[in-house]
């Protein structure tokens, strides 16, 4: 079975912005390429992709995050909004792998 591949303009994962890349969830590992080409079965989301944990990631912090995107002027003031959402709440997947499951949250732009 293959895994579903994002293309996004930025990737926000552990506080770190990675722009332009392609970011999978192989076997509950997070894997971040920067986009060099056209790769085959990769979706493009024109915006955001944030790595989340899955333990606290509720339905309220979706719709939070995906308005503080879409309502944002520019990408860069998106990513800025969403990173402090994510620090503040303590979304962003932690360092212990073993203890935190991966969700990738997609936050398209208008």
């Amino acid at each position: 079975m293959s895994n579903i591949q994002y293309l996004a303009l930025g990737v926000l994962h552990r506080g770190k912005l990675y722009r332009n890349s392609i970011v999978s969830l192989v076997a509950g590992r997070v894997v971040i390429q920067p986009f060099d080409g056209e790769v085959a079965q990769t979706v493009f989301v024109s915006g955001l992709v944030a790595v989340c944990d899955s333990s606290r990631l509720t339905s309220g912090h979706r719709r939070a995050l995906t308005l503080r995107v879409q309502d944002a002027p520019l990408l860069d003031r998106a990513v800025l909004r969403a990173d402090r959402y994510l620090t503040s709440n303590s979304l962003y997947l932690g360092e212990a792998s073993e203890a935190s499951t991966p969700v990738l949250l997609l936050l398209p732009r208008k």
